[in-house]
């Protein structure tokens, strides 16, 4: 049984058995708030689920977008990732515009990249991540943070991560913490949590670290009533070992493409189809 496996499956049954039932904007749920999933990283194995069927290469693709500042819907498809269509679908900046030209706004990776600050002034807090932790890495200020108060209205979702900070270990491992404001554990938890163990295991490259651990601090963790009878399905599927991975030697993280990252993924449990909500 994998490390992932066995931390995710217990906090799915303490928020189906302990939550609180709430209303939210696109449904209801059963909902706990403040909890944590940590899970060890390497550059070998990928914190990705095995007690369903998951579609790693989606997550992937995401990534490679975010790394490139990506704000259009056809550019996140162009990497393998069609997460994205549903809430371009309904955002209506798009209502009249052509399926290909679906725009997403200042979303994760354009903040990221492009953050815009007072006077017109961009930053690019991805180089300066990069850039900090190998001139002072036992500094506090290795920080990513996604929630720009004055654009948020300009992006199809706010983000759900909105902060990551870096952490260099004595022993030379990178660390990553991240905040999440409202965690939707079936369907964006899992893919969550392996986007940044491949970044932290990107950054720690580039840095010349090792992956150590990743540590998930969740706020509104909840699932949504329509999906707790598919989700405990999930129960009796946790006997399958961590996927593995090969990452190219070659690759960096500012140039990463999905093809970068092999990923061995063989013994999992069955595909289970959940609604997405939007």
């Amino acid at each position: 049984m994998s490390v992932i496996d066995a931390k995710y499956v217990l906090l799915l049954n303490k928020v189906l058995m302990r939550g609180v039932e709430r209303e939210s904007r696109v449904g209801s749920t059963m909902s706990l708030f403040g909890e944590i999933i940590t899970v060890p990283l390497s550059f070998t194995t990928l914190p990705l689920l095995t007690c369903r069927k998951m579609y790693p290469a989606g997550i992937v693709g995401e990534l490679a977008a975010f790394i490139r500042g990506c704000t259009t819907e056809a550019e996140f498809r162009a990497f393998g990732c069609n997460y994205w269509k549903g809430n371009a679908e309904v955002w209506p900046q798009n209502y009249s515009v052509p399926e290909s030209q679906w725009q997403l706004g200042p979303i994760y990776g354009a903040q990221w990249r492009n953050w815009r600050g007072a006077d017109g002034v961009v930053v690019d807090q991805l180089v300066n991540l990069v850039e900090g932790i190998k001139r002072d890495p036992l500094s506090r200020r290795h920080v990513l943070t996604t929630w720009q108060p004055a654009e948020l209205d300009s992006m199809c979702l706010p983000p759900c991560h909105l902060l990551a900070q870096f952490y260099v270990t004595n022993d030379g491992e990178l660390d990553c913490a991240v905040y999440m404001r409202s965690v939707d554990v079936v369907l964006g938890l899992p893919a969550d949590i392996m986007l940044y163990g491949m970044l932290t295991m990107l950054i720690a490259k580039e840095t010349g670290y090792k992956p150590g651990r990743l540590t998930m601090l969740l706020g509104d963790t909840h699932v949504y009533t329509r999906h707790i009878d598919i989700a405990r399905q999930m129960y009796a599927e946790i006997d399958h070992p961590i996927p593995c991975c090969i990452l190219d030697s070659d690759s960096t993280l500012f140039d990463f493409i999905p093809s970068d990252l092999e990923i061995i993924y063989n013994e999992h449990g069955d595909k289970l189809t959940f609604e997405l909500n939007v």
